[in-house]
């Protein structure tokens, strides 16, 4: 990863720092579909299901009025739908590695000004 970065005008203590904020994600990414894949096994259902008994148990525990963002959520599907954990990995990989992209452009803008 540090040689990836070599060529770019990052200080090299920004260097180790992307490099451990893209580690971070993924372990985390990693320890969450892990902990679900248990969560799902232990209760004898799939991933799927055990996403729609969550939905659910939002949806009897918060009311509608109160939690208007939670309930906008259940609604369109987020727990329950089609999507799939790796969906998610990928938009926040992709999310962190614009930011980085956006950093890399603007050292680079600033070393040469």
């Amino acid at each position: 990863g540090i040689a990836c970065l070599h060529e770019t005008a990052l200080a090299e203590a920004e260097k180790p720092s992307v490099l451990l904020l893209v580690n971070g994600f993924v372990r985390n990414q990693a320890t969450l579909e892990a902990d679900l894949q248990i969560a799902a096994r232990t209760s004898g259902v799939s991933p799927e299901q055990a996403g729609q008994g969550y939905s659910d148990l939002l949806a009897r525990l918060t009311d509608a009025e109160r939690y208007p963002a939670i309930h906008a959520l259940l609604a369109a599907r987020v727990f329950s739908g089609d999507g799939t954990i790796h969906d998610d990995f990928q938009f926040g990989l992709d999310r962190i590695l614009d930011g980085i992209e956006v950093l890399v452009r603007a050292r680079a803008a600033g070393s040469r000004g």
